[in-house]
């Protein structure tokens, strides 16, 4: 039976569903009624289905009957026509045994019964004799090629009908006549059955490998595409890192931008801002020019941060000219107190007109201050509690012209004030300002009692 009869007759559902409800059940069932040198070779193949199965077998059977026509043709051409004529007429009268030998048995197992089942123990017989005298051509008699390949594929078994499910429809027996061929055409015929087991050999290997290194590829396939969707997933995540990073820096942008309009000032000087900003811009941008550099990325956005820092520059000296100036001013009006520390602290002092005009009442008690001390010294007796009453009582009798007086106590003025100069400058001289500010309470201000002592 060709592989083209096996395969209409194959179908095996209506008896077996179970065992035949899948490709690749399908597959194996067909691949085990095949020749064994066939499932050699076809077992290690992988095929997507039945049909490419199929194709493959029939390509090997019309290589092996292509092999079997061309061993004919050789034996043929080799042996001559009187030999073919000979081997015919034996062939017509039957093989007589010599030596009183019998013509003995041999039983090839049949390894598939076509129903997916476990292979049966049936055996094909083939009669063949064993002769121990030499033909007439003188040689031993072998089977020739033809007739062993007749039955490559005896295993292909017909689909069984009903009444052969029963045990009495086992299979049969069956005796194939063999013919001889001369020992140089077994020869020959072995060799070249041995190369073609060596080529299927060679094939199954070459499978084998194909194999294996298609699984090696497919193992780097599915690394590199891994390998790939990490590359996507870390650049998408670069992008939105920079999407980011790149929102934060236009909101810091605006910021600065923001920050350098609420600067602006009466005491910035426009002009020479410009210039220090072009000027300044210019050399970073050739700076980041010749370094491969992108910090800067553009002029615009370069301008805008130098102005920004140039002008948080001219803050910085404006508030330091501040400080600097309400310093002086309040350590020439208060020579003896603390100095504010910081520039906050030193503007509370300056904060509004009240305090300022306490800054003038202080200095003016401290020099009435002084010239009591000096007129209560001259004169111990003199109550001075009485000075401001009775000069306003003697104002209310009469006008009083206060020009004369003036000229009068100027003088006196003048020296109290020169006396009292010069006892500041000792008082700073001799260091004794630490000493007093550090008995200080709370950091109160010092005044000219507690420099004279005075409770």
């Amino acid at each position: 039976m060709s592989v083209v009869e096996y395969r209409d007759r194959f179908p095996l559902s209506r008896y077996a569903p179970d065992e035949t409800d899948t490709n690749e059940k399908r597959k194996e069932r067909f691949l085990n009624g095949l020749h064994d040198e066939m499932q050699t070779v076809l077992v290690n193949i992988p095929f997507a289905d039945l049909e490419a199965l199929v194709d493959s077998a029939i390509q090997m059977e019309g290589k092996l009957h292509q092999a079997n026509e061309n061993r004919k043709r050789r034996m043929m051409n080799q042996s001559g026509p009187h030999h073919t004529q000979k081997h015919r007429n034996n062939s017509s009268r039957g093989f007589t045994p010599r030596n009183n030998r019998q013509p003995t048995q041999t039983y090839r197992p049949n390894y598939s019964n076509n129903h997916g089942g476990p292979r049966s123990p049936e055996a094909t017989t083939i009669t063949t004799a064993t002769p121990t005298a030499t033909t007439t051509m003188g040689t031993t008699p072998t089977p020739t090629l033809a007739q062993e390949l007749e039955l490559i594929f005896d295993n292909y078994t017909s689909i069984p009908g009903p009444s052969e499910v029963f045990p009495s429809s086992l299979p049969k027996k069956f005796s194939v006549p063999v013919n001889f061929v001369d020992d140089s055409a077994s020869k020959e015929l072995t060799e070249e059955l041995k190369e073609l087991r060596g080529q299927l050999q060679s094939v199954k290997k070459q499978s084998l490998m194909l194999m294996e290194q298609s699984r090696e590829s497919s193992e780097r396939e599915k690394i590199a595409l891994q390998q790939a969707q990490t590359a996507i997933a870390e650049k998408d995540s670069a992008v939105a890192e920079a999407a980011a990073a790149t929102s934060r820096e236009n909101s810091m942008l605006q910021l600065l931008i923001d920050a350098s309009l609420d600067m602006a000032g009466a005491f910035l000087d426009t002009a020479t801002e410009d210039e220090r900003v072009e000027a300044r811009s210019n050399v970073l941008l050739r700076l980041a020019r010749e370094h491969g550099s992108t910090f800067w990325g553009t002029p615009e956005r370069t301008r805008q941060i130098v102005r920004f820092q140039d002008r948080a520059l001219q803050v910085r000296e404006y508030l330091d000219f501040c400080t600097r100036t309400l310093s002086l001013v309040y350590g020439t009006m208060f020579p003896r107190n603390k100095m504010p520390e910081t520039l906050p602290a030193l503007m509370d002092k300056f904060r509004d007109a009240p305090r300022i005009h306490g800054f003038v009442r202080a200095q003016l008690a401290a020099g009435a201050r002084f010239a009591m001390i000096m007129i209560k010294i001259c004169y111990p007796k003199l109550d001075v509690g009485q000075i401001v009453p009775k000069c306003l009582e003697k104002m209310s009798k009469r006008k009083r012209n206060f020009g004369k007086y003036d000229d009068i106590v100027t003088p006196v003025a003048e020296d109290m004030m020169d006396e009292l100069l010069r006892m500041d400058s000792e008082f700073f001289v001799k260091g004794s300002y630490a000493e007093h500010s550090t008995r200080a309470v709370n950091n109160e201000r010092l005044t000219i009692d507690n420099i004279l002592g005075n409770p």
